[in-house]
């Protein structure tokens, strides 16, 4: 007689296979986890971070290079280099306040370069997001679907460095498609 293929070796061999790999995708896991929380332990309390937050640095250490200054978003035309321009736009945000910084975003709309205009709009949604993360929210809520969710996940990622529970619980509150791009914030963070 022959066997048929669900036969019970075959269900042994494959929940073997299925221990094996849930161990091993467990263990690499736990690795990788561990590493983060410890190379985020030293760089939370340094004067860096990681994700390039800027708000965590010492008072007047993004200006040092004068190289890097511009006075408005107009003048990052004059950077041949993607990370000069993130750079300036940096020691720029630095020393704005949150209301100028509001304005800012705003003022961004207008960088005809698509991948620059995403790429300020980030950095100056992640500033805002360091001091008021619900204000950042309420900045980007009348941009189109995509461009909006991008900077949630923004938002959230900073928001979670600071105030884990207020993130989580803020983001419980978002429809599917936007709640998905805070998680995806909030885990980038931890």
């Amino acid at each position: 007689m022959m066997k048929h293929w669900l036969s019970g070796s075959f269900f042994a061999g494959l929940m073997a296979g299925l221990v094996i790999g849930c161990a091993v995708v467990t263990g690499v896991m736990l690795f990788v986890l561990n590493d983060q929380q410890t190379s985020g332990a030293a760089s939370r309390d340094g004067a860096t971070t990681d994700y390039g937050r800027i708000h965590n640095e010492p008072s007047g250490s993004a200006e040092i290079d004068s190289n890097f200054k511009i006075g408005s978003l107009d003048d990052l035309e004059q950077f041949e280099s993607p990370i000069a321009r993130t750079r300036a736009v940096h020691n720029l945000l630095f020393k704005l306040d949150t209301k100028t910084l509001k304005d800012l975003v705003r003022q961004s709309e207008s960088v005809e370069i698509r991948a620059l205009r995403t790429d300020v709009q980030t950095l100056i949604v992640q500033r805002i997001a360091s001091h008021d993360p619900l204000g950042a929210l309420s900045e980007i809520s009348m941009y189109p679907d995509v461009q909006r969710r991008a900077l949630i996940g923004t938002v959230f990622l900073e928001w979670a460095a600071s105030e884990l529970d207020k993130a989580v619980d803020h983001a419980q509150n978002l429809d599917l498609l936007d709640r998905r791009e805070a998680i995806r914030g909030i885990l980038k963070a931890r």
